[in-house]
């Protein structure tokens, strides 16, 4: 691993395939304990209820660290983007551009978008990762939720998934592109 960005992604990677395990588990113990509940078998009820509980641990504590490794990756991030600006921007133009009139408070609106950009494309990755996950590890039980897609060739849930995927991608990057160039359109006068 050539930077800590990586080593907060690989991380990432295991807590988002983790949250996916300990979902499939929480729907495998929340069906149980609907099947006890028509059953009116209160043993097995309890019994579920108590295993809830104890999947409710390890789940918070992968969603904590989820959102805590996506903020450290926000602030290497946002770090790293902040010495790019200051190094390609804050020179000449930077002075040009705070001296024109049409511009207030030019560092406050780098530092913001900076910021706001960092914190986006840290959160871009989960963002995208999971329902990808989700995607790949449900496919196996589509018959239990959709009935009619047991017929779908491997082809067809190929371009399903292709298609969910290059949509999640051009959303998300289109969402930020825009974002960036509306916002920073300061720096090309």
């Amino acid at each position: 691993m050539r930077s800590i960005e990586s080593f907060y992604l690989v991380i990432l990677t295991v807590l988002l395939l983790a949250r996916t395990v300990l979902s499939i588990r929480v729907a495998e113990v929340m069906g149980s304990n609907a099947q006890s509940l028509v059953e009116m078998n209160l043993k097995k009820f309890v019994r579920g209820v108590l295993s809830l509980g104890a999947i409710a641990i390890p789940a918070s504590v992968v969603n904590s660290l989820l959102k805590y490794f996506t903020n450290m990756l926000a602030i290497r991030f946002r770090k790293r983007l902040s010495l790019h600006v200051h190094e390609k921007y804050l020179d000449i133009n930077f002075y040009k551009a705070s001296m024109g009139n049409n511009i207030d408070n030019i560092d406050q609106r780098i530092t913001q978008d900076s910021d706001q950009f960092a914190t986006n494309l840290s959160s871009l990755y989960a963002t995208t990762f999971k329902p990808v996950v989700d995607i790949g590890t449900f496919n196996p039980f589509k018959w239990l939720f959709c009935p009619s897609m047991i017929n779908l060739s491997v082809q067809d849930m190929l371009t399903l998934c292709s298609y969910a995927l290059f949509t999640l991608i051009f959303m998300r990057y289109y969402g930020m592109y825009a974002f960036w160039t509306l916002n920073l359109d300061i720096f090309t006068e």
